[in-house]
């Protein structure tokens, strides 16, 4: 990526140039090795550019060949952090230097070799085939969540028996999480029961419940009902609705307490909290009633007064932007 000086408008003159200078490419490559410097083939070897606080990169991937060689090209030249994950193990994460004149060489290890087993079964101890165990090392545990968006889930697919192996763990506590086979959604994942688990543990029970699910309609006062909503909860996206009858049906919930809200335009948004999901069973809300919202309407103009067509108006509590512009995308939930 490349930027250029900044750019003052003054609404007037249109600037006579802007100069985008992007930097020289660098190149990172070397070997990926197991714990006894034999080669690992098809390793995974991610980068990413090291950075502080929350403003990570968003890391690179590429895989080593027969020899356990890799190599990546065209990558900043700045501090970068690399790290490689297979079948054998993973590595810890490495700083190297990166100039675009000389290629970096690095040699990887895969020193954490520690493994997690275990079986996923139903409410009636069955065992469950294809569903998808998770694992987060403890938020104590050195690394952080740099390392964490680095190195990515450790996740497996069990067996037709249920049976589970997470490898390549370092040693130290984690959480466990499991998700049926076709379960939507990488955020229902957070709404499920964690178990904690040992590095060395071979015998987790992980028991996996039912989804749930929740029904209902949304009108106004009159009956009426909105052209089209929305039905969320937590951080994840919400789903749109456009039923006639103002009708929705939420499935794939993980049993547990849940707030739900509903928003749309022409209406205030409706929050129902306290709604408890049971397994297998779905809760049927009734008719949820909402407020018609306010109209607000006005006229868009240019600097000498002139209208202007198409101009893209937002609202809200908040107006979050990039300094160009008033694009709320990267706004908190509340502020969009």
């Amino acid at each position: 990526p490349g930027t250029s000086d900044i750019i003052t408008l003054d609404g007037r003159t249109e600037p006579s140039s802007v100069v985008v200078t992007v930097p020289a490419g660098a190149t990172v490559r070397g070997s990926v090795v197991d714990a006894d410097g034999k080669p690992a083939a098809s390793a995974r070897v991610r980068v990413q550019v090291k950075s502080e606080g929350m403003r990570w990169s968003q890391p690179r991937q590429v895989y080593s060949d027969d020899d356990g060689r890799f190599e990546m090209k065209n990558l900043p030249a700045k501090v970068i952090e690399v790290a490689a994950l297979h079948e054998r193990g993973s590595s810890e994460a490495q700083e190297v230097e990166l100039s675009p004149k000389t290629p970096a060489e690095v040699t990887i290890e895969l020193t954490h070799t520690g493994v997690i087993a275990g079986i996923v079964v139903d409410d009636a101890g069955e065992p469950i085939e294809g569903a998808q165990v998770s694992a987060w090392p403890s938020f104590g545990r050195r690394g952080g969540r740099r390392n964490r968006r680095l190195m990515g889930r450790t996740q497996e697919l069990t067996d037709a028996g249920g049976r589970f192996v997470l490898r390549g763990l370092a040693d130290g506590t984690y959480g466990l999480r499991a998700t049926p086979p076709g379960a939507p959604g990488r955020g229902r994942l957070w709404f499920r029961e964690s178990k904690e688990a040992e590095v060395g543990d071979e015998n987790v029970r992980l028991v996996l419940p039912a989804d749930g699910s929740v029904t209902g309609k949304v009108a106004f006062a009159n009956g009426d009902a909105p052209d089209a909503f929305t039905v969320g909860f937590g951080f994840g996206s919400p789903t749109p609705f456009t039923t006639r009858d103002g009708s929705f049906t939420l499935g794939d919930l993980p049993p547990r307490g849940y707030s739900f809200v509903i928003r749309g335009i022409g209406f205030d948004d409706k929050r129902v909290g306290e709604v408890q999901i049971e397994a297998g069973k779905t809760k049927d809300l009734g008719t949820i009633t909402v407020t018609r919202g306010r109209r607000l309407a006005g006229r868009v103009v240019d600097a000498g007064g002139s209208p202007v067509q198409g101009a893209l108006i937002r609202a809200g509590r908040n107006i979050w932007g990039d300094g160009s512009s008033s694009n709320a995308q990267f706004g908190p939930p509340w502020a969009r």
